[in-house]
């Protein structure tokens, strides 16, 4: 039981990582300050440039904080890495309503909520491995991803709540800065490297899932990271391209949904709404689903569910946008039923991505997604920059000129997924694995 505690409070922390990153999207819209300014001669609103720095600032802190988090997690281990992350995380979200209105101290506190989402892709990864039974981490996977649909929904719609409270939107982040140290603390608590040492644990089901995700008893001994065989694996880099053409994607959904439902499909503010957040809500049923055919469809061999589930989501997705591009809002009703169908593939196409990582990465994943989190904070510093370029009046021609890069860039990264990947461990974590019994006995 132990392991699915851990798994709850997981996600719930990852959650609310995501949830932090958010609120500024929609608080921006109502900060005028209740009572009175919160700094004197200051104004209460961004223009646009001021507000895309802002958003950038958020993926240049995902970037610095990346290196860091692989070497935290290699002499600290996961659990203290993610823990002062996330507090740094809720420290920095509860500083967000004292300097709103200060544009520099803005920017700065970005970059610190930015470092503190870093560990997001290597929790992932690695807590599945080291939780999950065999049967079992597709599901992990499949659940701890869901905090990318359970964070913006509870980021909205707490938002909302604040915005139109007699507290004010302050108040949201003062709530989430709170429920983000305090979850991360119990995270620290009751989490461990391994299951065996965790103090919460029986022996009998600690060493049920160790003898599944550990092939043999620990030893207090340095543990190489082979960062040169990881970077020459074909495979790796299978993962990471089309980690790219997952990323382009999901950053559309996230930041141009809204628009794109309003601007191009002509609904009205209180529909968007709605409809911008039903996409997620299904999408954590489909990712379920997802996790598990990878853990029970026993008929197939690993690499052929796995691959087959990731290139089939993404090929969907390719053909959603292609259809969506021949649509225009007198078809919005058809559009919109696309996009969501779209939207959910995407999660789909997300379980798969991370389980590929983490089958042929094994106990160096943290390495694999916190490349992966780089690509990620690149693709969004980049697509506002390429959707203010080439959709400037958000017509529906010009966004269906974006989904056409769109389209080919979902293509070429989901063929070479199928050809160069091949989803079994790698022979770099065999070694170190042989290493460690040969040491052991």
């Amino acid at each position: 039981m132990m392991r699915y505690l851990i798994l709850l409070i997981s996600t719930l922390c990852i959650s609310l990582l995501l949830a932090n990153l958010m609120l500024f999207h929609f608080t921006v819209i109502c900060s005028d300050p209740v009572g009175g300014s919160l700094m004197a001669n200051e104004t209460s609103t961004y223009n646009p440039t001021e507000e895309s720095w802002i958003f950038a600032f958020l993926a240049i802190g995902r970037i610095i904080g990346a290196l860091p988090t692989v070497i935290m997690i290699n002499k600290y281990g996961l659990k203290m890495t993610v823990t002062l992350f996330g507090i740094l995380s809720g420290l920095s979200t509860l500083l967000m309503p004292l300097i709103f209105r200060s544009f520099h101290w803005m920017l700065f506190v970005r970059i610190l909520q930015g470092i503190g989402s870093t560990t997001v892709f290597a929790a992932e990864g690695t807590i599945p491995l080291t939780w999950g039974t065999s049967k079992e981490q597709g599901m992990f996977v499949s659940l701890l991803s869901c905090s990318y649909e359970i964070g913006p929904i509870m980021a909205n719609g707490a938002s909302g709540f604040f915005c139109t409270s007699s507290v004010g939107w302050p108040g949201v982040y003062y709530v989430f800065g709170t429920l983000s140290i305090v979850s991360f603390l119990v995270f620290g608590i009751i989490y461990s490297n391994n299951p065996r040492s965790n103090r919460f644990s029986q022996n009998k089901s600690s060493e049920a899932v160790y003898s599944v995700t550990q092939p043999d008893e620990p030893r207090k001994m340095e543990s190489t990271v082979p960062y040169m065989s990881i970077l020459s694996s074909v495979s790796v880099w299978g993962v990471w391209i089309n980690a790219l053409g997952d990323s382009i994607a999901y950053q559309m959904f996230i930041m141009y949904a809204p628009t794109y439902i309003n601007k191009v499909l002509g609904f009205e503010v209180v529909e968007t709404g709605i409809l911008a957040a039903l996409p997620f809500v299904l999408t954590i049923g489909a990712k379920s689903l997802g996790g598990f055919f990878l853990d029970r469809c026993a008929c197939l061999p690993q690499h052929v569910r796995i691959v087959t589930l990731t290139s089939a989501a993404q090929g969907a997705m390719t053909v959603g946008f292609f259809l969506l591009t021949l649509l225009s809002s007198e078809d919005r009703i058809l559009a919109q039923a696309i996009f969501i169908v779209t939207i959910v593939f995407s999660g789909l196409h997300c379980v798969g991505l991370f389980t590929a990582s983490q089958t042929i990465s094994q106990q160096h994943n943290h390495v694999s997604t916190s490349i992966i989190a780089v690509i990620s904070s690149i693709v969004s510093l980049v697509f506002p920059v390429v959707v203010g370029l080439l959709a400037p009046n958000n017509s529906a021609h010009e966004w269906a000129v974006i989904f056409y890069y769109m389209i080919g860039a979902l293509l070429v990264t989901n063929v070479v997924f199928v050809l160069v990947t091949t989803v079994k461990p790698a022979d770099w974590t065999n070694k170190e694995v042989a290493n460690q019994r040969s040491s052991i006995q």
